[in-house]
């Protein structure tokens, strides 16, 4: 089984900007190219925001708060995808395991049949 990509993008939408004049925070999912993306619920100065790292500058509390924050999502979506990750091998396990346990019954099998065979030769 091929392995699965897993990408998380924090971005900031610049053309739907709120009242207040700051732009609402979003975070893209991205697995094996399937985009989903939804709003954090927070917001920032355009002033503030660090489009390459997908961050604010910590130049001040709030951002600093914010950055944790955004860390902190980051590390639940691993986790989260690790668990996904973990349900997905127990329902369908990946070829290789199978063809390992297989391999194991027939060759337990074969040294039973062997041994079998021995015993009765030496009788």
């Amino acid at each position: 089984m091929k392995k699965k990509t897993f990408a998380i993008l924090f971005y900031v939408k610049r053309i739907k900007l709120l009242r207040n004049g700051e732009a609402p925070i979003f975070v893209r999912i991205t697995v094996d190219a399937v985009r989903s993306e939804m709003s954090i619920q927070r917001s920032i100065s355009l002033s503030d925001w660090i489009e390459k790292k997908g961050c604010a500058k910590p130049t001040n509390v709030k951002n600093r708060e914010l950055n944790h924050y955004l860390e902190h999502i980051r590390y639940r979506l691993y986790e989260i995808q690790k668990e996904l990750q973990k349900l997905y091998n127990c329902y369908f396990p990946k070829k290789h395991y199978l063809c390992h346990e297989l391999f194991e019954t027939m060759e337990k099998r074969s040294r039973a049949k062997q041994s079998a065979h021995f015993h009765i030769v030496t009788h």
